[in-house]
C-alpha cells in the first residue's frame, strides 16, 4: 500500500503508526481527538485491546519496508525479537553485513535501548519524514462532530466514549469535555 492510502479508521485515513508508552511503534487507527491537548486516542491494528492517548507529534505515516540495506548512520524502524514479543523500535544502522541482507542496528528506544543486534532486511523499515499536522489528523479521526441538542430537565441520557459534552458550572462558567468513559444519567 502506498503512503497516504490505507485502512486507517476514519475518513480516508492513511496507514499511520504511533509511539506508545512502552517505546515501541504500532500501526494504529485513530479513535478520538482531544483538541485541548492535541492528543489522539489510537488503537493498535494488530492488538485491538491496546489503546492509548498519544500526542500528535508521536503519530506519523506508517514506515515502509526497506528495499536495500540502508547506509550506516541511518535512523530506521527495526524489529526487535524477544521471548515476550516482537516489536518495532527506532534504531541507527551501526554497520552493514557485507555477505548477507542483514545489518547491525543500535536500538535507541524502549526495552531494546542500547542493544546492538543483527537484523535482516525484511525486518527494517524506512521512517516517513512527511509531516502531518494536527488538522489533518483530526480530519481522519473517527469521532463525529458534536450535535447540539436541547434536553429536558430530568431526561435520561447515554453518552459514549469520545463524545463531547458541555458542562455548566457555578457563576455562568461552562466547560467542553470529551468523555474518557461512557456516561448514563439524568440531566439536571
Amino acid at each position: 500500500m502506498k503512503q497516504g492510502e490505507g485502512s486507517g479508521k476514519g475518513k480516508g485515513a492513511p496507514d499511520l503508526e504511533a509511539h506508545f508508552a512502552d517505546g515501541a511503534w504500532y500501526d494504529v487507527q485513530l479513535l478520538a481527538f482531544d483538541p485541548t491537548k492535541k492528543r489522539f486516542q489510537v488503537q493498535s491494528r494488530d492488538t485491538p485491546d491496546d489503546k492509548e492517548w498519544i500526542h500528535d507529534k508521536l503519530i506519523r505515516y506508517q514506515s515502509q519496508p526497506m528495499e536495500k540495506i540502508p547506509d550506516v548512520g541511518t535512523t530506521v524502524l527495526a524489529m526487535h525479537r524477544s521471548a515476550r514479543s516482537d516489536l518495532f523500535f527506532e534504531g541507527v544502522v551501526a554497520e552493514k553485513c557485507a555477505q548477507s541482507n542483514m545489518c547491525h542496528i543500535l536500538f535507541s528506544e524502549g526495552r531494546a535501548r542500547g542493544l546492538k543486534e543483527r537484523v535482516p532486511l525484511k525486518d527494517i523499515n524506512e521512517i516517513s519524514r512527511a509531516k502531518i499536522d494536527v488538522g489533518q489528523l483530526s480530519g481522519w479521526c473517527s469521532n463525529k462532530k458534536p450535535a447540539r441538542i436541547t434536553l429536558e430537565e430530568d431526561e435520561l441520557i447515554d453518552c459514549k466514549v469520545g463524545e463531547f459534552v458541555l458542562i455548566e458550572g457555578p457563576e455562568d462558567s461552562t466547560w467542553a469535555a470529551q468523555l474518557l468513559e461512557p456516561y448514563s444519567g439524568k440531566v439536571s
